[in-house]
């Protein structure tokens, strides 16, 4: 069930981007641009969590990194639109093996060099994924930009909230949710940042120190800043970009 707040969001996101659509090839149906923001953030959250995944492997935490790695593939690869791995059934089968073959590294403790390198081999077919399912003419916009980019920092602030309760952290893997998805967030930012103005720009840069400050590694800090924190910046950020 939908919390307030993520519906909230998704009406934002319908809002924000309400212009264009686009008929799939061989008549399967038409897109809307809120399936494209959203398959954009699907793949944004399987990229942060390979991040996790791999940043917790260097530290040894096996399990953890087992964890991370097993999301893309079980969570969020399903959602993307039946009609990607009808039309491109090759890319689709390497994506799925590729996938699956991070589990199956770890369970063989590989080299941190080499599963890093594994990473880099799924975080760019995922790119190409991208590519493929949301056209150029919408992904480059800025107001795409700042819808993928709230909604990412909207999932941040919910795994968060789940993380930390009361100044302590009571659910590791929540917050390292978290820091993988701030690492494509900052990405998102500093490319958005580029379309706007030198007032919103400096707004923006000016708000996000909170979240670093929040999630500084993929270890959480002794004493973490509160969740309402994290959600109040997140909701400036909403809130600077929908004026835009």
């Amino acid at each position: 069930m939908y919390s307030l707040r993520r519906l909230m969001l998704l009406c934002f996101l319908g809002s924000f981007i309400w212009a264009w659509t686009i008929t799939a090839s061989g008549g399967t149906g038409k897109a809307e641009p809120n399936d494209y923001a959203r398959i954009a953030v699907d793949l944004e959250l399987m990229q942060g969590h390979l991040i996790a995944s791999l940043e917790n492997y260097k530290l040894g935490q096996t399990a953890l990194a087992q964890a991370h790695a097993a999301h893309p593939l079980h969570e969020h690869y399903s959602d993307l639109p039946a009609t990607f791995a009808k039309e491109h059934a090759d890319l689709d089968k390497m994506v799925r093996e590729t996938l699956a073959r991070l589990s199956q590294s770890l369970n063989e403790k590989v080299d941190v060099n080499a599963y890093a390198s594994l990473v880099q081999d799924a975080a760019r077919l995922l790119e190409q994924v991208n590519m493929i399912l949301i056209p150029p003419d919408t992904r480059t916009t800025a107001a795409f930009q700042a819808a993928v980019l709230v909604h990412v920092l909207e999932e941040i602030a919910e795994e968060y909230e789940e993380a930390v309760k009361d100044g302590k952290v009571v659910n590791l893997p929540e917050y390292q949710d978290a820091f993988g998805f701030l690492q494509r967030a900052r990405a998102l930012k500093e490319a958005l940042a580029i379309q706007m103005t030198d007032s919103d720009r400096q707004q923006l840069r000016a708000l996000w120190p909170t979240f670093e400050e929040a999630i500084p590694t993929i270890m959480p800090p002794s004493s973490p800043k509160s969740a309402q924190a994290v959600e109040a910046h997140v909701d400036a950020v909403a809130d600077l970009l929908k004026r835009r």
